[in-house]
């Protein structure tokens, strides 16, 4: 059950249910504790830097934490993903790029005296519908074309589906009520309802339960364009990824982007990277994708 309480929030654009979920500082802080075995309670210490640049929008993470000297990088996934420790590793220079001009530090990396940063931790919090394990880590290493000891990125992927992890689940009573909604969403597709009917439903038995209740009322509008652009961005992204595997022209993956960029209302950057188009392959597109 979900204490009766007002959030402070940090963050302003729309986002999708997990980002704005933990762009609380109450709810972030609970999740900081939880993923890494803490009971900070200063929350006036912690810090929501996810970025907000529109120059990084590919960029972007899901959500940042600064917190006692550690900065900690969330991504919510639906998919596996074993690309995941590449984004994070820039998402993290990105990061660092920000805090280091905030803190005046940037011009101090050219001297000799070495510039003391904020410790990294970085998570996925993975739903993916379908078996996996309760955690696994995912290494930078494992993409590189050949062997370099000493450099290392990881990922620590936690499996949120519901009923899982529930030593974290108890900790982090946000995360709880994520789970539990995003599995009353599934479970009522299943049952044949359309996804929007799916979506209310689950709402309004969340309110009757008391999950997540003050936050539902306050939001159940935008709660239900959040997630159901959650669910919306999944189901394209998999749709276009299997289309892409079977075809791969030009012309068709030209097709694909652009049916993303008017169905989620989104950039084109964005849609290639929900189709997990290269950088470099980027390049190519984007002209044709500005007609």
């Amino acid at each position: 059950m979900e204490n009766e309480q007002h959030f402070t929030v940090e963050r302003k654009h729309k986002d999708r249910l997990f980002v704005n979920l933990f762009s609380y500082k109450e709810n972030a802080l609970s999740l900081f504790n939880a993923v890494n075995d803490t009971n900070y309670t200063d929350i006036d210490n912690l810090k929501i830097v996810t970025l907000e640049n529109a120059l990084y929008l590919t960029m972007k993470n899901d959500v940042a934490v600064l917190l006692h000297d550690s900065i900690d990088l969330f991504e919510q996934q639906s998919t596996i993903n074993k690309n995941m420790p590449l984004r994070g590793f820039f998402y993290a220079a990105r990061e660092y790029e920000e805090w280091l001009i905030k803190n005046e530090l940037d011009k101090r990396i050219y001297g000799t005296k070495l510039v003391k940063i904020p410790a990294p931790e970085y998570f996925v919090m993975c739903n993916a519908d379908r078996e996996m394990p309760e955690m696994w880590d995912e290494k930078l290493s494992d993409a590189f074309i050949k062997p370099s000891p000493g450099y290392e990125w990881t990922a620590h992927v936690i499996n949120i589906n519901a009923g899982h992890n529930k030593t974290i689940m108890s900790r982090c009573k946000a995360l709880d009520g994520y789970a539990i909604f995003v599995q009353m969403v599934r479970d009522n597709q299943s049952k044949g309802m359309t996804l929007e009917d799916a979506i209310k439903q689950a709402v309004d038995e969340c309110i009757d339960k008391g999950i997540l209740k003050t936050y539902f009322m306050q939001h159940k509008t935008e709660v239900f364009d959040m997630i159901l652009y959650e669910f919306d961005e999944k189901a394209y992204a998999d749709l276009m990824r299997e289309e892409g595997e079977e075809i791969g022209t030009k012309k068709e993956r030209i097709n694909n982007i652009k049916s993303i960029m008017r169905s989620l209302k989104t950039s084109a950057k964005h849609a290639m990277d929900i189709l997990n188009i290269s950088p470099s392959e980027q390049k190519k597109y984007l002209p044709l994708l500005q007609n």
